[in-house]
């Protein structure tokens, strides 16, 4: 058994492939997100007007992602604790998805650029937003806006 990352086998060269393909998916992402983000701002700030959650509006229910507009430009203005307030998941997985991305950008550490590992985060995320859209609509629920 030799090393598998040999360039003679063909590994390494369909690393490297692979690794640029993810750093191009990754660029596209978030130039996508920081458009989108930065039209949106500019739109709250000129107008005063957010999208409307369609979830609320139907159910009357906070959905997940409720307050996450309000909880981003709280992080704009330095107030962590109201941004904290608003959408608490999302104030501590935002920042940790921004850390995966880097580390799939940079290649290092290797596991967390395995793409059924990064599945696994992804389902363990969506596990915890599902469980938040429960507790927030909790009569006891301390946070909410």
């Amino acid at each position: 058994m030799g090393d598998h990352r040999k360039e003679g086998n063909g590994y390494l060269r369909n690393d490297r492939e692979y690794m640029r393909r993810m750093r191009k998916r990754i660029l596209v992402i978030y130039a996508v997100i920081l458009t989108a983000g930065a039209i949106y701002t500019l739109l709250i700030f000129r107008t005063g007007l957010g999208i409307p959650c369609l979830f609320n509006r139907v159910t009357g229910l906070l959905c997940p992602g409720c307050g996450t507009s309000r909880m981003a430009l709280s992080v704009m203005r330095l107030d962590f604790a109201s941004a904290f307030r608003y959408n608490p998941v999302a104030f501590m997985t935002v920042p940790a998805w921004v850390g995966i991305s880097l580390c799939c950008f940079t290649g290092y550490p290797d596991v967390l650029c395995r793409e059924k590992n990064i599945l696994r985060i992804l389902y363990v995320n969506i596990a915890l937003y599902a469980v938040f859209c429960v507790v927030r609509n909790m009569p006891w629920y301390g946070f909410g806006f």
